[in-house]
């Protein structure tokens, strides 16, 4: 099936999709050698650390078992640890997208509604502006009659 799909494509795409899957597969090897190697060290470091405790605290060597032990627990521990920290760095990314969205809306919500307010605002400081232009021409009015009375009486 592969074969026949990169048969199909021109000779330049099939060798570029093939060089790409090459690299992908030496990096994954890579990756792979290198958790091995690591897991591999501690083990002999924890088998290290067991040896020189026997030796130091009972100044006795300990039983093959007992090193195998502490080699077995020190690589399943860091093993442990490897798959925890890296399901915990790939949980921490995918929460993370949805939080970056809901906190993009929300900024933007947070945008419209202050421009609601203010606008809002406006509009009732340009209404208590009107009416106190309105009690000041009543005032004035009221002045001008009592005038036009006062004037009349005389």
């Amino acid at each position: 099936m592969v074969l026949g799909f990169l048969s199909s494509l021109p000779q330049q795409y099939s060798t570029v999709i093939l060089l790409v899957l090459l690299l992908a597969a030496f990096i994954a090897a890579f990756k792979l050698m290198e958790m091995v190697f690591e897991t591999i060290m501690v083990s002999v470091l924890s088998a290290g650390a067991y040896i020189a405790f026997t030796r130091l605290v009972y100044n006795s060597m300990p039983g093959l078992n007992n090193i195998l032990l502490f080699a077995f627990a020190g690589a399943s521990l860091y093993l442990g640890y490897t798959l925890l920290a890296s399901a915990y760095g790939l949980a921490a990314t995918v929460i993370s997208i949805p939080y970056r969205i809901i906190k993009f809306a929300f900024k933007g919500l947070r945008k419209a509604f202050s421009s609601l307010m203010s606008q809002a605002e406006e509009k009732k400081k340009s209404r208590k502006q009107t009416e106190n232009e309105k009690e000041v021409k009543e005032v004035v009015l009221d002045k001008m009659k009592g005038d036009k009375d006062k004037e009349e009486e005389n």
